[in-house]
């Protein structure tokens, strides 16, 4: 597994450990939804296991499509630059709503 590190040092804002997958089919009616209703993208796409992280200088990262996320990596923690908050995946993609790893 590839590990993924912070960018710069900042304040979670989201991290989905809750995170759950869904088969092809719920997939595929969520990415035909979502091309007609771009509005909603941002908050429901297909990101799957995502940290965000607000750098409190109008920079916030995103890292999506994640394996794991550490468990210490949580909202309103304060983290610095290069902790590793997770590991690399395709959470959120077609590949793992089709079981592929």
């Amino acid at each position: 597994t590839t590990p993924v590190f912070a960018a710069d040092k900042g304040v979670v804002i989201r991290a989905d450990h809750d995170y759950e997958s869904i088969d092809i089919k719920e997939w595929r009616r969520r990415s035909a939804y979502y091309q007609t209703h771009p509005a909603t993208y941002m908050r429901n796409a297909f990101g799957g296991r995502e940290v965000w992280i607000d750098h409190r200088n109008g920079i916030v990262t995103t890292y999506n499509h994640l394996s794991s996320i550490d468990p210490e990596i949580k909202p309103g923690r304060r983290i610095s630059r290069g902790k590793k908050i997770g590991t690399a995946g395709n959470s959120g993609l077609a590949g793992e709503a089709e079981g592929k790893l």
